[in-house]
């Protein structure tokens, strides 16, 4: 299943390349599991432009880590977490899993295209 999970995301990754969003970089030594296919837009209206094209393909990605804690009102520490809360507001999950078509990738980072040229 890992190995299934890194050749989409390999897709990804090649098909996403150069374009303006990107991926979080995985600290050395660790062994990914490629569970998630996180990525970083350049602003967080440019995340909405893409969840919203996406979505009205029949494509549902979901917002990553999003709202932040420090933002919720029951949570009330006082203390802000600007890195946390810039991160959040850009980052997505496109879709990854074992079942997962190499078509169904070519038709999300082609509606990524579009949406953000």
């Amino acid at each position: 299943r890992i190995g299934k999970r890194k050749k989409l995301s390999e897709l990804y990754d090649s098909s996403l390349n150069g374009l303006a969003v990107k991926r979080p970089t995985q600290e050395k030594g660790l062994e990914y599991n490629y569970s998630y296919y996180p990525v970083v837009f350049n602003s967080e209206e440019n995340l909405l432009g893409v969840k919203e094209a996406l979505e009205k393909e029949q494509i549902f990605p979901r917002r990553y880590f999003y709202p932040t804690l420090d933002s919720l009102s029951f949570l009330k520490s006082g203390n802000n977490c600007p890195v946390a809360s810039s991160i959040a507001s850009r980052i997505l999950c496109l879709p990854l899993f074992d079942s997962l078509e190499l078509s169904e990738i070519e038709q999300v980072c082609a509606v990524i295209k579009k949406e953000i040229n």
